[in-house]
């Protein structure tokens, strides 16, 4: 993943800060609004840090699980163009009137498949993929989005209830008169509840969370994400059905989004030992000469092993083909061994 200003940890930055200050609100309505409160509000109190247990656990949910890589395999073929960053194809769907377009990515050496998209700041391509959202530090597609959606129901009901609990705490000091003014709890509560800033929190705009809340369950309805509907790739109920997306996000399995990583790295290793001129007919196994540096020893798949010659390819130096990875011009001759 790429790092921007001030992510000091990583992808953890942001469940970090949001978490800190969870537990910041948390605690100063625990210790400061609900014991001003005369009357019996345990039920609320309880409901408000459910809440707020809810959104800790989901927000980490959306930071710590894959968001639904494509992983990429060696049975697809690249463009013939070299690099076509967007090349396209159709293949047969579900839908004979309508083949399945899918587009290369040459970052991720893929083919995506239909509503997949590349995230700059994850470097990976993803499934059904809405956003990249700082505050989980991970993308919002396939895998995280039930995490998500459950991540600001939680945060926006917590912020309506410390909002009411808040609201209660004022009318309890009764603002109408003039001495109320002499507690200093009057001005925290009035700052907490309508300063739109950290640590002065603000939690009547953070209860403005329930507005991204009902987006994404009206964008899961209608069978669109949030790249689809701010570019127009893909119309409400493009479908044919409502909520055709609620099954696939709901059963998508749990990944962790470091196991996808250790996926894709071994995939990446296994393609640097493969040299460039290998095509899908040539070779099922690959071996590495100990007494010469750089050669590789190939065998067709198929045939005899006990009399098919072994092929060597050795590394000519040429200024018109260039190495991936190393900036060298290197091409590959073949050196038949002996029978």
């Amino acid at each position: 993943m790429r790092e921007g200003p001030f992510q000091f940890f990583g992808a953890a930055t942001g469940p970090l800060i949001v978490t800190l200050l969870i537990l910041a609100v948390s605690l100063f309505l625990g210790l400061a609004v609900y014991p001003t409160i005369s009357y019996n509000v345990l039920p609320l109190q309880v409901i408000n840090q459910i809440a707020a247990a809810g959104t800790i656990i989901f927000l980490w949910c959306c930071n710590l699980m894959d968001p639904g890589t494509v992983f990429p395999s060696n049975d697809e073929a690249p463009p013939l163009a070299s690099g076509e960053n967007y090349a396209t194809r159709y293949l047969p769907g579900p839908n004979p009137d309508q083949p399945e377009e899918q587009r290369w990515c040459r970052t991720c050496q893929l083919w995506r498949p239909p509503r997949a998209s590349h995230c700059r700041t994850c470097d990976r391509c993803f499934l059904r993929f809405d956003h990249h959202c700082i505050w989980i530090g991970n993308c919002v597609a396939l895998g995280t989005m039930r995490w998500f959606i459950l991540f600001l129901f939680f945060a926006s009901l917590g912020c309506v209830l410390g909002s009411v609990a808040t609201i209660l705490a004022i009318a309890e000091l009764n603002p109408g008169n003039s001495e109320a003014w002499s507690d200093w709890r009057i001005y925290f509560f009035i700052a907490f509840l309508v300063f739109p800033c950290p640590p002065v929190v603000g939690l009547l705009f953070l209860s403005l969370l329930t507005i991204p809340f009902m987006m994404q369950m009206f964008m899961l309805a209608g069978g669109v994400t949030t790249k689809e509907r701010v570019r127009h790739h893909r119309r409400w109920f493009d479908g044919g059905k409502c909520c055709e997306d609620l099954a696939p996000v709901c059963s998508s399995s749990p990944q962790l989004r470091w196991s996808a990583k250790r996926k894709i790295d071994a995939w990446v290793e296994e393609q640097e030992c493969v040299p460039p001129l290998l095509t899908p007919n040539v070779a099922a196994t690959i071996t590495t000469l100990p007494s010469q540096n750089s050669f590789c020893s190939i065998q067709h798949e198929g045939a005899d092993l006990a009399t098919v010659n072994p092929i060597t390819l050795t590394p000519d130096r040429s200024p018109t083909h260039g190495d991936r990875g190393t900036g060298e011009a290197t091409t590959f001759s073949a050196i038949t061994g002996p029978e």
